[in-house]
């Protein structure tokens, strides 16, 4: 299985800065997601062309992508969109970046 990796959607014309993660971070953000409130019908927030445009991590034929208040999991055809007000997810995979991989004050969350 390929490795897990996060990351931060933060530059546009450049590489956006990845990093592996261990694959126990699959199980980890499944826990996270799983008391999340789906959104029902609700459509998730557009980002903003420049700047911080959210994280995404890839683990286990899923990919998240975390924006604002909401994680949207896809695996093919599967799409699901949870609300997280809090930012658990986001802070969680943000913190595991290694450090000097972000930009200082890009991500404030």
């Amino acid at each position: 299985m390929p490795p897990c990796i996060a990351t931060a959607l933060v530059f546009s014309g450049r590489t956006d800065p990845q990093w592996p993660l261990a694959e126990s971070w699959g199980e980890r953000l499944a826990a996270l997601w799983q008391p999340l409130t789906p959104l029902k019908g609700e459509k998730p927030p557009s980002p903003t062309r420049l700047g911080y445009r959210g994280c995404r991590f890839e683990c286990q034929g899923w990919s998240y992508t975390i924006y604002r208040t909401t994680v949207c999991r896809v695996r093919g055809e599967e799409v699901e969109c949870r609300a997280d007000p809090t930012h658990t997810i986001e802070r969680e995979l943000i913190g595991t970046a290694p450090p000097g991989l972000l930009p200082p004050g890009i991500v404030d969350l």
